[in-house]
């Protein structure tokens, strides 16, 4: 125990911390950032699989519901002319093209941007997005890519 207790690193002090850490608000304006990344809490069914894990049905659905809420935050805080990036790590419709379908719905000024570059592939159809949205969103798909599951849509707010 106490050469466990030596080779642990010091504690950092509450006085030394805030002269090292940036000290952020608690809330940002509305408008305040030219470009959010919402990399959103998902299932994590492109993740490797995981032995241990064990998710309902039930819970699996909840996810979408808290990325509609972050995506909503995340919205509120680009700036005119600024960029929303939406991702995950996971291979769900519901979470992917299931919420940025229903983020186009939400606001309508929102425009999907094609992406530079363009990797992945295009998103699945009948699974909440219309035929010429799939080509800019990129999937990737675990057993294609020879990386896990994950999906990005890239979003203009005028």
């Amino acid at each position: 125990a106490a050469a466990a207790a030596a080779a642990a690193p010091p504690p950092v002090s509450t006085a030394r911390a805030a002269t090292v850490l940036p000290t952020l608000p608690d809330t940002f304006p509305v408008a305040f950032f030219d470009r959010v990344l919402l990399d959103a809490p998902c299932s994590g069914l492109g993740q490797r699989p995981r032995t241990r894990h064990v998710m309902s049905l039930h819970n699996l659905r909840e996810y979408s519901g808290y990325q509609k809420k972050l995506f909503e935050s995340a919205r509120k805080l680009v700036r005119p002319g600024g960029i929303l990036v939406y991702s995950t790590c996971t291979i769900n419709p519901e979470e992917n093209e299931g919420v940025v379908g229903w983020a186009l719905e939400r606001f309508p000024e929102l425009v999907l941007e094609d992406q530079t570059p363009y990797l992945g592939h295009p998103g699945l159809p009948r699974c909440g997005l219309a035929d010429e949205h799939l080509p800019r969103v990129q999937r990737f798909v675990p057993a294609v890519d020879d990386t896990i599951g994950f999906f990005v849509a890239r979003f203009r707010c005028p």
